[in-house]
C-alpha cells in the first residue's frame, strides 16, 4: 500500500512539473513575441532580461528534474532485463547515448540544419518545432541548449570518430561535476581458524572526481550555404562531431590538465604517473612492442581489450618483411584485442588498455551560439560556436600501457 502512495505521488510530482514547464515556456514566448512586435526596440531592458533569465532557467531545472523522474520510472519497467553495471548508467563503448525516448519532449525529427539557420536569422519556414524550442530555451546572448536527442547525436557520431573516445565508457552527469566510488584493488579472501582475526586488507575503493572542462568549437558558415544548403543539418552534425572526437581523443591522450596553474583542461592518461610504461628498443619496429604492452596489463591481473597506436606506426607495421621480402602477419596473441590508428598518437607511441580502467563524464547540456566576429562581415560569413564540458576519470591506471618505440642508434 505504501509503494502505491509513493507512486502515485511521483506521478502527481511529475505532473504538476509538466504543467509548470508549459507555463513556463508560454510566459517566456510571450515575452519574446511582445519584444518581436515592439518596433522601438530590439533587446529587452535590464528587468526584463533578468525576468527573461530567471524563466529559463526555471524551464531548465524543470526539465532536469522531469528527465530524472522518468528515467527512474524507465529503469524500474526495464529491471528485469537490466544487466549488472559496476557504475549505473554507465554508457559502454558498444552502445548509443542517443535514447529512443526523452522527458523534456525533444522531438527524435528534430532538425538541426533547421535550427541553426533559424538562429541565423533565415526564418522559421517549415520549421516549427525548432522555433519553439528555440523561443523556449534562448538565452539573452542567443545562444540556447541544444535538444537532447541532437547533442546526443552529434557524440555518437563524435564517438565513431575517434580511437581512444569511442572505446570509452561515457556517463552523463546533470551537473558539470561528479564524484564516483572506484574500485582500486581486488578483494582478498583468506582461511581462519575459528576465533582468529580475518587478516585486513588495503582500501579497495577510491574517489574519482569528474569536474567539466570546457570544449569549444567555432566553425564559419557563410551566408550563401546558409541559404541554399539542403544538406547543411547533416554537414553541421559531421563537422562538430568531427571536431569533438579529434579534441576529446587528443586530450584525453596528453592534455596536461592543469594549464597556468589552473585545471583548464582534461589530464590526458600520458600524464599519469601510475599507469604502466613500457619501452622497446631495436633497429626496426616490430610486434614486440605491442606484446610488451599486453603483458605489463596483464602482470596487474588486467586483461586489456584495446590497442591503439599512430598511423605511422601502423603504417611500419604492414610493412614489416622476412629474410625472403613476404609480409608478416601479425602474431596470435593480437587477435583478440580491438586494434585502431589514430594520427593524434605520437609517432613512436602505442596505448593498450582496459576500457572499463577509464570513464569519460560529459555534461548533458551542449550549448549553440551565433555570431560575427573579425573580418567575417565582409566575408558574408557567420560563425557557429559549439562548446560541452567533459572530464576523464581514470579508474584503474593498471589497466592503461604506454608503450613507447626507441629506433637503436
Amino acid at each position: 500500500m505504501k509503494k502505491k502512495i509513493l507512486e502515485l505521488r511521483a506521478v502527481e510530482n511529475l505532473k504538476g512539473m509538466t504543467e509548470e514547464l508549459l507555463e513556463t515556456k508560454l510566459k517566456i514566448n510571450k515575452m519574446v513575441d511582445e519584444l518581436e512586435k515592439d518596433e522601438k526596440r530590439a533587446y529587452f531592458n535590464d528587468e526584463e532580461k533578468k525576468e527573461y533569465n530567471s524563466l529559463v532557467e526555471r524551464a531548465e531545472d524543470l526539465q532536469q528534474e522531469i528527465l530524472k523522474i522518468e528515467d527512474e520510472r524507465e529503469k524500474k519497467i526495464n529491471f528485469n532485463n537490466a544487466e549488472f553495471r559496476a557504475i549505473e548508467n554507465v554508457i559502454l563503448p558498444n552502445e548509443k547515448i542517443e535514447k529512443r525516448s526523452y522527458s523534456d519532449n525533444s522531438n527524435p525529427n528534430m532538425d538541426f540544419g533547421k535550427l541553426v539557420k533559424g538562429m541565423a536569422g533565415k526564418g522559421w519556414n517549415g520549421a516549427k518545432k525548432e522555433q519553439e524550442h528555440y523561443r523556449a530555451m534562448q538565452s539573452a546572448e542567443n545562444s540556447v541548449i541544444i535538444p537532447q536527442v541532437l547533442a546526443d547525436r552529434i557524440i555518437d557520431v563524435a564517438r565513431t570518430k575517434s580511437a581512444l573516445f569511442g572505446k570509452t565508457p561515457v556517463i552523463q552527469m546533470d551537473n558539470n561535476n561528479l564524484s564516483i566510488a572506484v574500485q582500486t584493488k581486488d578483494a582478498v579472501a583468506n582461511f581462519v581458524n575459528e576465533g582468529e582475526l580475518i587478516p585486513t586488507g588495503e582500501a579497495l575503493f577510491e574517489k574519482v572526481d569528474l569536474k567539466g572542462k570546457t570544449l569549444a568549437i567555432f566553425i564559419p558558415v557563410s551566408e550563401e550555404l546558409l541559404d541554399s544548403a539542403s544538406n547543411l543539418s547533416n554537414q553541421l552534425l559531421n563537422s562538430s562531431a568531427m571536431a569533438i572526437g579529434l579534441a576529446l581523443d587528443k586530450a584525453m591522450l596528453y592534455g596536461k590538465g592543469v594549464v597556468e596553474g589552473s585545471p583548464t583542461e582534461i589530464k590526458g592518461i600520458s600524464e599519469y604517473a601510475t599507469i604502466n610504461k613500457v619501452s622497446h628498443t631495436g633497429a626496426t619496429l616490430d610486434y614486440d612492442l605491442l606484446i610488451k604492452g599486453l603483458k605489463s596489463c596483464k602482470s596487474s591481473n588486467i586483461e586489456p581489450n584495446n590497442i591503439v597506436y599512430s598511423t605511422d606506426m601502423g603504417m611500419d607495421l604492414a610493412m614489416l618483411k622476412d629474410s625472403q621480402g613476404q609480409y608478416i602477419t601479425k602474431p596470435s596473441a593480437l587477435n583478440n584485442y580491438t586494434i585502431s590508428e589514430s594520427n593524434n598518437v605520437n609517432a613512436n607511441e602505442s596505448y593498450i588498455y582496459d576500457s572499463n580502467s577509464l570513464l569519460l563524464g560529459l555534461h548533458k547540456g551542449v550549448t549553440i551560439e551565433w555570431g560575427v566576429s573579425g573580418d567575417m562581415f565582409q566575408r558574408i560569413q557567420k560563425g557557429l560556436r559549439i562548446y560541452l564540458r567533459a572530464d576523464l576519470g581514470v579508474i584503474n591506471p593498471k589497466g592503461i600501457t604506454q608503450a613507447t618505440f626507441t629506433k637503436m642508434a
